[in-house]
């Protein structure tokens, strides 16, 4: 077999196809997992050492750590495909965070109907505990385990989770028609 997958128990030529005849059938099962997992770290672990939350949420996070990843303002149809979630939920993040003083809106010269988005000192400071946080407790539960992830094998997962999930969202609109 070319290319093969590792499963503890299982030797790859027990495998009745190729591993990336199998991809397809897994991928939901495996995002389901994984946004589980970083959730629930996320969430009993990151969160309650945040002192500025004031009732923020994490998908409000969320937008404002991809609005503190870019060094020029972004616009909220940017976050939304960057985070794949639904433009009305980017708005309904912006709005809360704007009314928190984290972030701030900037009309375009050309289009006043267009803005970008830019944080504030507020929002830059918790972006960054947010970040550092997530951070420091991922670094620490991953020294407990008896294997990791490199810094390039982050990457490389990421920039293939981005093409999986354009991908994913390429079929939907062709199977939608």
């Amino acid at each position: 077999m070319a290319d093969s997958i590792s499963i503890e128990g299982l030797a790859s030529e027990a495998l009745r196809y190729e591993a990336v005849d199998y991809a397809d059938t897994t991928f939901l099962s495996y995002a389901e997992k994984i946004a589980s997992d970083y959730n629930f770290i996320i969430r009993d672990l990151v969160l309650p050492q945040l002192s500025e939350l004031n009732g923020l949420k994490l998908r409000e996070l969320q937008v404002l750590v991809c609005v503190y990843f870019f060094t020029v303002p972004i616009s909220p149809f940017q976050v939304a495909e960057l985070l794949r979630i639904n433009p009305s939920t980017v708005s309904r993040a912006v709005y809360k965070l704007e009314n928190d003083g984290k972030i701030k809106r900037q009309n375009r010269d050309k289009d006043k109907r267009s803005h970008r988005l830019k944080l504030t000192d507020a929002g830059t400071k918790l972006a960054k505990q947010f970040t550092e946080t997530v951070n420091r407790e991922f670094k620490k539960l991953e020294a407990q385990l008896l294997y990791g992830l490199s810094d390039e094998d982050k990457t490389m997962f990421l920039n293939v989770m981005v093409k999986i999930s354009r991908r994913a969202q390429a079929m939907k609109i062709i199977a939608d028609g």
